[in-house]
């Protein structure tokens, strides 16, 4: 996880995002949630790097879905950083990806939420 800018949060995915890996992004996204409803650091913005993901199985797009879910709620913008081959996946899970706000990179994405240039030293 990084904070390139403050206010946005970078949560990378790696290996194969199923259900286990989905658990585990959706607890990293509630602890950030949790520090910034207390007061201790901003979060505007939300970036999943899925660009070390290999495979996404079941349970994968439900969790991304779920993320993005809790962010909107909380006025948070979520967006996706990487590529993925979405022709791979099954309908269901290609329209609940689809309804995501993707970016070829995490550069972009970042830079899209307002973050201007990455910095991803910090």
């Amino acid at each position: 996880m990084d904070r390139p800018v403050d206010g946005t949060t970078v949560i990378r995915a790696s290996g194969r995002l199923d259900a286990a890996g989905g658990a585990r992004l959706l607890r990293v996204l509630d602890a950030q949630i949790e520090m910034a409803r207390g007061g201790h650091r901003r979060l505007d913005a939300v970036v999943v790097d899925i660009s070390a993901v290999d495979t996404i199985g079941r349970g994968g797009p439900e969790a991304l879905a779920h993320a993005q879910y809790a962010c909107s709620r909380r006025r948070i913008d979520f967006v996706m950083g990487g590529a993925v081959d979405l022709w791979s996946l099954s309908p269901a899970a290609r329209r609940r990806l689809g309804a995501l706000t993707w970016y070829p990179t995490v550069d972009l994405a970042v830079a899209s939420v307002g973050g201007g240039a990455a910095d991803h030293h910090g």
